[in-house]
């Protein structure tokens, strides 16, 4: 969910790298992630933002197994990909190895963001 364009005057691209991960299943998968960690506050971003899970759920799976006598051992939160439009312009570099021929000096352009719990 991008489209290559080009990089506007004073702004800069964030660079990325390939995750691979085995699945206890032996299923590879691989995900392209953005280096958010380059980024300069005050220049690149504002505020952060991580979707988290609420306080009033913790309590309400105390109270359930107080309630009820249930023994907590821990608590696993099982979360979904959560897609959501973007309110800034975000440039990353296309990938090393998948640059589209005969555009490799554009940069990708994300139309919606996936937010990692």
């Amino acid at each position: 969910m991008y489209e290559l364009v080009n990089l506007l005057l004073n702004r800069k691209a964030i660079g990325n790298r390939w995750v691979l991960n085995q699945k206890m299943d032996g299923r590879k998968r691989a995900r392209l992630v953005a280096k958010g960690y380059l980024q300069v506050k005050g220049i690149d971003y504002s505020e952060i933002f991580s979707p988290v899970i609420c306080y009033e759920s913790i309590c309400l799976m105390f109270t359930l197994a107080a309630l009820e006598n249930w023994y907590i051992t821990g608590l696993d939160v099982k979360t979904v990909f959560l897609y959501q439009k973007l309110n800034k312009e975000i440039y990353m570099k296309q990938p090393k190895g998948f640059t589209t021929r005969g555009q490799g000096s554009k940069v990708m352009r994300p139309t919606m963001c996936v937010v990692w719990p």
